[in-house]
């Protein structure tokens, strides 16, 4: 049996969606280290436009967004609270968009 434990209104996530990532670029690269030192070769860049309220719903129906609540108790026993964030892997990000558009 699922049980809710959040809940927040579509209208609100749809302003947030808007607000926050409407359009994005999304660069893709690869990370190497040496020693302290790091170093990137970009190798694909996409610019993404048009985040949909309803595509949104649908990766988070299906598990590819989650509500991920960022706060930990430090050491000392007080609490440290990020607030809460929606999380999505970097693979399935261009899902969001109604249009991708590759640059490089």
């Amino acid at each position: 049996m699922m049980k809710v434990v959040a809940y927040q209104d579509t209208e609100e996530l749809g302003a947030a969606l808007e607000h926050k990532v409407s359009n994005m670029v999304l660069i893709v690269a690869e990370r190497t280290r040496e020693g302290r030192d790091e170093f990137f070769l970009y190798s694909e860049a996409f610019l993404l436009g048009q985040a949909d309220l309803h595509r949104l719903l649908e990766l988070i129906e299906n598990g590819a967004i989650i509500f991920h609540w960022r706060m930990h108790l430090r050491p000392n026993g007080t609490v440290r609270d990020h607030g809460a964030a929606y999380r999505i892997k970097q693979s399935r990000l261009p899902e969001l968009y109604s249009r991708v558009e590759r640059l490089v």
